[in-house]
Protein backbone atom coordinates (compact mmCIF):
# COMPACT_ATOMS: atom_id res chain seq x y z
CA UNK A 1 0.00 0.00 0.00
CA UNK A 2 1.75 3.36 -1.16
CA UNK A 3 0.05 6.96 -0.90
CA UNK A 4 0.33 7.28 -4.41
CA UNK A 5 -0.89 10.91 -4.89
CA UNK A 6 0.21 12.09 -1.47
CA UNK A 7 -3.27 12.61 -0.44
CA UNK A 8 -2.70 10.51 2.64
CA UNK A 9 -4.94 8.03 1.39
CA UNK A 10 -2.95 4.59 0.80
CA UNK A 11 -3.78 2.48 -2.08
CA UNK A 12 -2.10 -0.86 -3.26
CA UNK A 13 1.42 -0.61 -5.19
CA UNK A 14 0.22 -3.06 -7.65
CA UNK A 15 3.37 -5.58 -6.61
CA UNK A 16 2.99 -9.20 -5.60
CA UNK A 17 2.41 -11.09 -2.57
CA UNK A 18 5.13 -13.20 -1.65
CA UNK A 19 4.63 -16.53 0.73
CA UNK A 20 7.15 -16.53 3.70
CA UNK A 21 6.81 -18.02 7.43
CA UNK A 22 2.75 -18.83 7.35
CA UNK A 23 1.87 -14.97 6.12
CA UNK A 24 1.79 -13.11 2.81
CA UNK A 25 4.25 -10.07 2.71
CA UNK A 26 4.01 -7.18 -0.47
CA UNK A 27 7.17 -8.00 -2.66
CA UNK A 28 7.66 -4.46 -3.26
CA UNK A 29 7.75 -3.41 0.51
CA UNK A 30 10.45 -6.45 1.35
CA UNK A 31 12.14 -5.31 -2.01
CA UNK A 32 12.19 -1.29 -2.37
CA UNK A 33 11.35 -0.82 0.99
CA UNK A 34 9.02 1.59 2.72
CA UNK A 35 9.43 4.57 0.85
CA UNK A 36 8.52 3.02 -1.93
CA UNK A 37 5.21 1.29 -0.54
CA UNK A 38 4.13 0.68 3.18
CA UNK A 39 3.74 -2.72 2.94
CA UNK A 40 0.90 -5.24 3.89
CA UNK A 41 1.03 -8.61 5.80
CA UNK A 42 -1.45 -11.11 6.49
CA UNK A 43 -1.84 -15.06 7.63
CA UNK A 44 -1.84 -16.76 4.79
CA UNK A 45 -4.82 -19.39 5.88
CA UNK A 46 -6.74 -16.45 5.52
CA UNK A 47 -6.09 -15.80 1.74
CA UNK A 48 -5.61 -18.99 1.16
CA UNK A 49 -9.32 -19.52 2.75
CA UNK A 50 -10.66 -16.40 0.75
CA UNK A 51 -9.38 -17.82 -2.68
CA UNK A 52 -10.58 -20.86 -2.26
CA UNK A 53 -14.25 -19.99 -1.25
CA UNK A 54 -14.22 -17.50 -4.41
CA UNK A 55 -12.48 -20.44 -6.87
CA UNK A 56 -15.67 -22.38 -5.74
CA UNK A 57 -18.27 -20.25 -6.43
CA UNK A 58 -16.86 -19.31 -9.09
CA UNK A 59 -17.15 -23.16 -10.36
CA UNK A 60 -20.56 -23.71 -9.19
CA UNK A 61 -21.70 -21.09 -11.33
CA UNK A 62 -20.48 -22.63 -14.44
CA UNK A 63 -23.23 -24.67 -16.40
CA UNK A 64 -22.18 -28.83 -16.39
CA UNK A 65 -21.54 -28.22 -20.07
CA UNK A 66 -19.19 -25.48 -19.63
CA UNK A 67 -15.23 -26.05 -21.52
CA UNK A 68 -14.11 -24.99 -18.06
CA UNK A 69 -15.95 -27.79 -16.56
CA UNK A 70 -14.73 -30.27 -18.95
CA UNK A 71 -11.00 -29.47 -18.79
CA UNK A 72 -11.49 -29.28 -14.62
CA UNK A 73 -12.83 -32.66 -15.21
CA UNK A 74 -10.23 -34.19 -17.93
CA UNK A 75 -7.21 -32.83 -15.78
CA UNK A 76 -9.24 -34.21 -12.12
CA UNK A 77 -9.65 -37.74 -13.93
CA UNK A 78 -5.47 -37.59 -15.47
CA UNK A 79 -4.89 -36.31 -11.53
CA UNK A 80 -7.16 -39.23 -9.83
CA UNK A 81 -7.16 -42.08 -11.90
CA UNK A 82 -3.47 -41.96 -14.10
CA UNK A 83 -3.02 -45.77 -15.20
CA UNK A 84 -6.33 -45.13 -16.86
CA UNK A 85 -5.52 -41.75 -18.58
CA UNK A 86 -2.38 -43.17 -19.27
CA UNK A 87 -3.81 -46.45 -21.03
CA UNK A 88 -6.35 -43.85 -22.48
CA UNK A 89 -3.79 -41.55 -24.11
CA UNK A 90 -1.84 -44.99 -25.42
CA UNK A 91 -4.76 -45.75 -27.39
CA UNK A 92 -5.06 -42.88 -28.52
CA UNK A 93 -1.72 -42.54 -29.72
CA UNK A 94 -2.20 -46.10 -31.57
CA UNK A 95 -5.49 -44.73 -32.84
CA UNK A 96 -3.93 -42.00 -34.41
CA UNK A 97 -0.76 -43.80 -36.00
CA UNK A 98 -2.88 -46.63 -37.36
CA UNK A 99 -4.53 -43.32 -39.02
CA UNK A 100 -1.90 -42.03 -40.43
CA UNK A 101 -0.55 -45.65 -41.87
CA UNK A 102 -4.13 -46.05 -43.92
CA UNK A 103 -3.78 -42.28 -44.89
CA UNK A 104 -0.28 -43.16 -46.26
CA UNK A 105 -1.63 -46.37 -48.39
CA UNK A 106 -4.68 -44.21 -49.34
CA UNK A 107 -1.60 -41.55 -51.04
CA UNK A 108 0.23 -44.38 -52.47
CA UNK A 109 -2.47 -45.23 -54.83
CA UNK A 110 -6.23 -46.97 -55.14
CA UNK A 111 -4.51 -50.39 -55.97
CA UNK A 112 -2.61 -50.63 -52.33
CA UNK A 113 -5.44 -49.18 -50.51
CA UNK A 114 -8.02 -51.54 -52.03
CA UNK A 115 -5.40 -54.94 -51.21
CA UNK A 116 -5.00 -53.62 -47.99
CA UNK A 117 -8.61 -53.33 -47.25
CA UNK A 118 -9.04 -56.89 -48.00
CA UNK A 119 -10.31 -56.43 -52.08
CA UNK A 120 -9.04 -58.18 -54.63
CA UNK A 121 -6.79 -55.80 -57.55
CA UNK A 122 -5.71 -56.22 -60.77
CA UNK A 123 -2.57 -56.52 -62.02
Amino acid sequence: MRDKKDTGELERCGGSMSHRGGRYRCEVRQTRGKSICEGVVTLADRIDHAVGQAWIHHITALEPGDPVVIEIARRWLAFADPETQAKKEEAQKALEAAQRRVKKLEDQGDSVAQFVAGHAVSW
